[in-house]
C-alpha cells in the first residue's frame, strides 16, 4: 500500500524551526522526512513526497548517519516524519546510530494510524509521539489547508472555520487531552 521496499525513501533531512515551539526550539528540530505513506489522504499537503516518492532510498547506515549530522548541527531531537510504514528501517537505523554516540529524544511524527504490533516495537526506543488528529471527527485542526485533490471533494476543499476549531479543541479538552510544554530538555536515554 505505502509503495517502500527494504529501504526507507527520504524526501529530506534538516533542522526545522516550523514544528511547535517545545520541539524545534532555537536550534531547530532534526527532521526526517520518508516519503510515500500508507494513508492516501486526497488533502495532503505533501501530496509530491506522500503520493509521488519524491526522495531516495537510504540503506540504515545512511539513515543513522542522517541522525547523527542533525545532532552535530546542534539540533535538538530527531524527528521522524511520516514514519508509520518505515518502522524496521528506523529501527535498523537507530541501533547504528545510538552504538556511534545518538543521544538525542526521538519523535515519532506520524499519521496517528499506526498498528499496535508496530507501537510495541518502538516502546522504549521513542521518546515523544505526536500523532496527527486528522481523522477525529468533522472538525480537522486550525491549521488544515486543502491541497493536491482536495478540490475533487466539496467537504475537504475549504479550511476550517473558527467555530469549527473551537469544537475541536473543546473536544479535545472533554477527552482530557492537552498541549504539553516542557520546560527543561527531556533526559538523556542511556545507551546499552
Amino acid at each position: 500500500m505505502c509503495r517502500t521496499g527494504e529501504r526507507a525513501v527520504v524526501a529530506s533531512c534538516g533542522p526545522h524551526h516550523g514544528e511547535e515551539g517545545c520541539l524545534s526550539g532555537w536550534r531547530g528540530s532534526g527532521t526526517i522526512f520518508f516519503s510515500w505513506c500508507n494513508l492516501r489522504c486526497v488533502f495532503c499537503q505533501n501530496w509530491d513526497i506522500s503520493q509521488k516518492g519524491i526522495g531516495r532510498e537510504v540503506a540504515p547506515a545512511e539513515l543513522a548517519a542522517m541522525m547523527l549530522a542533525l545532532q552535530a548541527d546542534g539540533c535538538h531531537n530527531i524527528n521522524f516524519v511520516s514514519p508509520s510504514h518505515v518502522v524496521a528501517q528506523i529501527l535498523a537505523a537507530v541501533e547504528i546510530a545510538a552504538r556511534q554516540g545518538l543521544t538525542l529524544p526521538l519523535v515519532y511524527n506520524t499519521g496517528g494510524y499506526d498498528s499496535m504490533e508496530a507501537l510495541a516495537l518502538l516502546d522504549g526506543v521513542i521518546d515523544i509521539y505526536m500523532p496527527d488528529m486528522k481523522y477525529g471527527d468533522a472538525g480537522l485542526t486550525d491549521q488544515y489547508r486543502p491541497c493536491y485533490r482536495a478540490e475533487e471533494y466539496p467537504q475537504l476543499d475549504r479550511p476550517l472555520s473558527r467555530d469549527e476549531y473551537g469544537t475541536a479543541l473543546a473536544a479535545a479538552a472533554r477527552h482530557g487531552l492537552r498541549r504539553f510544554e516542557p520546560r527543561c530538555r527531556p533526559p538523556r536515554r542511556a545507551l546499552p
